[in-house]
């Protein structure tokens, strides 16, 4: 089925993001603006959202509908919240991932040049500039 993404914009469109969470086992953390949702008709496959902690703009959690493998829902995602982060000219957030997880497998794998800047727990967190992504050609160690 054909996905769509949107930014949540309700009350209503909140909680499914937290009930998708609830479901996959996320803990339960204050989402701000912008949270993305990925839509398959009106079920809601996929989301990742934005907290605001210390002054930093934090992207996630990602969090994605575990019925079958959604590495495409997961790049979309990320795509779409570059697009409203550059919509609303900010120029670098935090993201993280579990250190097992399909996120940071994924950059370990295609961009296994790029090393978190942190490690808490079982998260690795990692700087995205937003005119430059992964594309730069100094990334050595953390990305600067």
């Amino acid at each position: 089925m054909k996905q769509a993404y949107k930014i949540a914009s309700n009350r209503e469109e909140y909680d499914q993001v937290h009930a998708l969470m609830r479901k996959e086992g996320v803990l339960r953390t204050r989402l701000d603006f912008p949270t993305i949702m990925a839509m398959e008709g009106d079920n809601l496959v996929g989301s990742i959202g934005t907290r605001i902690d210390k002054k930093m703009i934090v992207a996630g959690p990602l969090v994605l509908r575990s019925d079958r493998q959604r590495i495409f829902t997961a790049l979309r995602l990320a795509e779409a919240y570059e697009m409203a982060m550059r919509n609303l000219n900010i120029k670098s957030f935090i993201f993280y991932g579990e250190a097992d997880g399909l996120l940071v497998r994924a950059i370990q794998r295609y961009y296994p040049h790029v090393t978190p800047y942190s490690v808490v727990g079982s998260n690795n967190f990692y700087i995205w500039k937003i005119n430059d992504g992964w594309r730069g050609s100094k990334h050595t160690g953390a990305v600067s």
